[in-house]
């Protein structure tokens, strides 16, 4: 008995045409035709016109999106959390009952 991974070992040409025949052809050409694109365009050896030029972001500026965008994740977070709890929908009138308590 083989395991999965056995099965899989040595496969990848394999299981990557298995994966291109489950998309349609022209999925594939767009595919193929993107990361052509991509491989040509990380090869150009010609800078473009807005290479080069200073950065209008400063030190400070930085920090400040930083700063702000991790505030803004916590909030995110908390006001999620917030909105599931869960309470019940009525609650028992009567009170707890305390014994004697010495």
């Amino acid at each position: 008995s083989c395991s999965s991974w056995q099965k899989r070992e040595g496969t990848g040409t394999r299981l990557f045409s298995s994966l291109a025949s489950t998309m349609p052809d022209f999925r594939k050409a767009v595919f193929m035709l993107a990361a052509l694109l991509a491989a040509v365009e990380a090869q150009r050896s010609t800078p473009m016109a807005a290479e080069g030029k200073d950065l209008m972001i400063t030190p400070t500026i930085m920090t400040g999106i930083l700063f702000g965008a991790l505030w803004l994740v916590l909030f995110m977070v908390g006001f999620c959390c917030l909105f599931q709890v869960q309470t019940p929908a009525f609650f028992e009138e009567k009170a707890l009952v305390l014994n004697k308590q010495y």
